[in-house]
């Protein structure tokens, strides 16, 4: 009998939320720059030369080799398309200083899933009464797909790769007025390329802005 009610109280909850004129409002775009740290460790695939009839320095250059690659990085993301615990977003990486010769650049889209708030500023008009509210707090979870180009310098040469990204991120964001506020997210990745696999590590912290008025 309890297990019914619940389940009664749960639906009727789902029912008013949706049905709420709340959820008909107009959910603002935001943007955010940040800077941050970008560390990719990566693994050369074996090479499909015959390394019989190279020389013996170009069979070392030749051979599988591993290493890492960390810059210093800005971050700017777009996010649109937001519904009351979602939005989705494009993102966009350059390096600023790199470390070992190596750098790592990369677009992606991805969706941010929030809890225990509003995705975004929401703006709700009804029969010439405006409403706009503006979470303090945000925290989501998230996934992502990209492209990203990485260069990087093994003991013989100076190569590049193109890989495809999967990343999966946890953040949280503060907003201290309806215009601008703060937010970081942390995010770990696989990704495969042509040459190289690679996981990655990206952290980053800067401020957000909400367009529109």
């Amino acid at each position: 009998f309890r297990h019914n009610r619940i389940m009664k109280l749960f639906l009727v909850f789902i029912a008013f939320t949706l049905s709420s004129p709340l959820w008909a409002g107009s959910f603002y775009d935001e943007v955010s720059f940040r800077a941050g740290m970008v560390n990719i460790s990566y693994t050369e695939s074996a090479s499909q030369l015959d390394t019989q009839s190279l020389t013996e320095e170009e069979a070392a250059a030749a051979a599988p080799g591993a290493g890492a690659v960390s810059s210093m990085s800005l971050d700017m993301q777009y996010q649109f398309l937001s519904y009351p615990e979602k939005a989705f977003y494009l993102r966009g990486i350059v390096p600023l200083m790199s470390t070992g010769g190596g750098s790592f650049f990369m677009v992606s889209s991805g969706a941010n899933f929030y809890f225990k708030s509003l995705s975004s500023k929401i703006h709700h008009n009804d029969d010439g009464s405006s409403l706009k509210l503006t979470p303090k707090w945000r925290y989501f979870w998230g996934f992502e797909l990209g492209i990203g180009y990485l260069i990087y310098t093994t003991e013989y040469a100076k190569k590049s790769d193109v890989i495809f990204d999967l990343g999966a991120h946890v953040g949280a964001s503060y907003n201290f007025n309806p215009k601008w506020g703060l937010s970081g997210d942390l995010t770990a990745s696989r990704g495969t390329g042509a040459v190289v696999s690679t996981i990655g590590i990206k952290i980053f912290v800067g401020g957000t802005y909400y367009f529109g008025d």
